[in-house]
Formats: structure tokens, C-alpha cells, sequence
């Protein structure tokens, strides 16, 4: 990852700040935060969402950064570039983690919402639109009609009841 501006220059521009709190050194400070944050966006596991998340994860991570900065102690970290790269980073994972945390708890209210619309149009075989739109992930005996869940894959796969009653053995003992 480029560094920005020299850690010399970047150390300067934060105890000017600390110590005038002019807003020509907040917009220096500022900018460079924005481009930190813009960086780490570009990691490739960062990749692949949309730009309203990416805007919405640049924005914390410019937030947490700023109140950061007070913590910032320039005898102790010597490198400010790279301990305001690592909390941009942390910031996004964070976000990452409240994304994934409300679509766990978002998709069967989708699925319930959708289910009046698929029960007429699929011949009632909605468990099998289930199956087919989410991969099984949420697995219920009643949502799906092929099969059975397997563990080492996402999805559903057809079982005699005799094998069924085998596995359920061998888990058991």
C-alpha cells in the first residue's frame, strides 16, 4: 500500500493540530485521513460491494479515525500512517460484521415477505423457490421438500429415510 505523505510531514501535521486546532490543520489532517481511508479501500477484500457500502465505510472509518486522533501519542507510535491504516481497517471489518449481522437477521423477514408472492406462482412449492433463491442456508425440515440439509455443503440433496436413520447413528455415537 503507497504511504501518502512522509511520516515525518503526517507527525507534523497532527501536533500543529493538537496544539492550534486551526481549521487549515483539521483539513490537512483531514485529507490525509480521506486518503488513508481510500487506500485501504482499494484492499481486494474490499471489493465486490457497492459503492453506497463503500461510501458508508469510508464515512465510519473517517469518524472513528478523528476520535481516535486525540489518543494519538506521537513519542509512543512513531508511525502514523500506518496506526490510522490499521483503524481504518478495523473500521470496515466492524461495519462488515453489522452488514452481515442485520442481513442474517433480514432474510427470512425477505422470505416471509416473498412467500405469498411464490406460493401461487410456483404451484405451491414454495419450500422449493426457498431452496433455490438462498441455498439452504436457513434449513428447515418444512421449507424444503428435496431432501435433507448436508452438512459439508450449502445445499439439499435427496436421502432414502434407511440412510437417514444411519447417519443419525453414527453422529450419535
Amino acid at each position: 500500500m503507497p504511504q501518502y505523505c512522509p511520516n515525518s510531514v503526517f507527525v507534523e501535521e497532527i501536533i500543529t493540530y493538537k496544539k492550534t486546532r486551526s481549521k487549515k490543520a483539521h483539513e490537512r489532517v483531514g485529507k490525509r485521513f480521506l486518503e488513508i481511508a481510500t487506500g485501504v479501500m482499494r484492499n481486494p477484500c474490499f471489493n465486490g460491494y457497492t459503492q453506497d457500502r463503500k461510501n458508508e465505510m469510508i464515512s465510519d472509518a473517517l469518524f472513528i479515525m478523528s476520535k481516535q486522533l486525540p489518543k494519538y501519542d506521537p513519542t509512543y507510535i512513531p508511525s502514523p500512517f500506518s496506526y490510522f491504516t490499521n483503524i481504518a481497517y478495523r473500521a470496515f471489518i466492524q461495519k462488515l460484521n453489522e452488514h452481515k449481522k442485520r442481513d442474517k437477521i433480514l432474510l427470512p423477514v425477505d422470505y416471509i415477505e416473498n412467500l405469498e408472492e411464490h406460493a401461487f406462482t410456483k404451484s405451491s412449492h414454495t419450500e422449493d423457490w426457498f431452496c433455490k433463491e438462498y441455498g439452504c442456508r436457513y434449513w428447515n425440515p418444512h421449507w424444503c421438500s428435496k431432501g435433507v440439509k448436508s452438512k459439508r455443503s450449502s445445499g439439499c440433496y435427496e436421502e432414502s429415510g434407511d440412510d437417514l436413520d444411519k447417519k443419525d447413528k453414527k453422529e450419535q455415537s
